[in-house]
C-alpha cells in the first residue's frame, strides 16, 4: 500500500497549491503539544491562585473577621465557608 504524503491542487483559477500531509500531520502534533504545556501551565497558575486565595480567606478568619462577611466577600454561603476552613 502507498501513502501519499504530497499532493497538488489545481484551482479554478489555474493556481496550483501543494498540500503536504506529513506537514501538516507534523503541524497538527506540535499544536496538541503546545495545548497540552498551556493546560498544564493553566492548571499549575489555578492552583497556585487558589491556594493564595484560600490562605486570604483563612488569614481574615484568624484576623477575627465575621464569618458571614468572610462568606459574603468570597461568594460563599457561611456553609461553604466552614466546608472550606475544615479542608486541609
Amino acid at each position: 500500500m502507498t501513502a501519499v504524503r504530497l499532493v497538488r491542487l489545481y484551482g479554478s483559477d489555474g493556481g496550483m497549491r501543494l498540500v503536504d500531509f506529513a506537514a501538516e500531520m507534523r503541524d497538527a502534533s506540535r499544536a496538541v503539544r503546545d495545548l497540552e504545556r498551556a493546560t498544564a501551565a493553566k492548571d499549575h497558575a489555578i492552583r497556585e491562585a487558589t491556594a493564595r486565595w484560600e490562605e486570604a480567606v483563612r488569614h481574615a478568619i484568624e484576623q477575627g473577621q465575621d464569618l458571614g462577611d468572610v462568606a459574603a466577600a468570597t461568594n460563599l454561603t457561611p456553609r461553604e465557608l466552614r466546608a472550606l476552613l475544615r479542608r486541609e
